[in-house]
């Protein structure tokens, strides 16, 4: 074996190895936003999941009315979401608001406020808490 094909043998070697350190850093910074990602979610996801299944139990017990998320918790779900989810997310959402707003109250003769359809708000309960599972 001569010099210059030694020469060519070590600058391939060195080649491949520099491409596959590059191609091992952008894998792993691919595979890292991606963790990031999901754990951002289910974060946000397990805030809206546990008021939400506070809110059914309330409900389920024929007590009177119980906030469920906050808006601010239900903005960070949704920033979350990924994008092809988006608009079952969104009719979800609305379908809820339009559940738990003050047209489907009631009040009894002690001023306790109810919903007057609960099979409704527990409908659009189940449909939401379908958004919160965990990845």
């Amino acid at each position: 074996m001569s010099i210059q094909e030694f020469l060519q043998d070590l600058n391939m070697e060195i080649v491949v190895n520099v491409i596959l350190f590059l191609a091992g850093l952008i894998l792993g910074n691919w595979l890292a936003i991606g963790r990031d990602k999901r754990k951002e979610f289910n974060e946000a996801a397990d805030e809206v999941h546990f008021e939400l299944k506070k809110q059914k139990e309330q409900i389920k017990s024929g007590r009177a009315l119980k906030r469920g998320p906050e808006d601010k918790q239900l903005e960070k779900l949704k920033r979350r979401v990924p994008f092809y989810r988006q608009k079952s997310f969104n009719e979800s959402l609305e379908k809820y608001f339009n559940a738990t707003s003050s047209d489907n109250w009631k009040q009894d003769g002690y001023g306790d406020t109810s919903y007057e359809d609960t099979e409704k708000v527990i409908d659009s309960i189940n449909n939401l808490i379908q958004f919160t599972e965990r990845k």
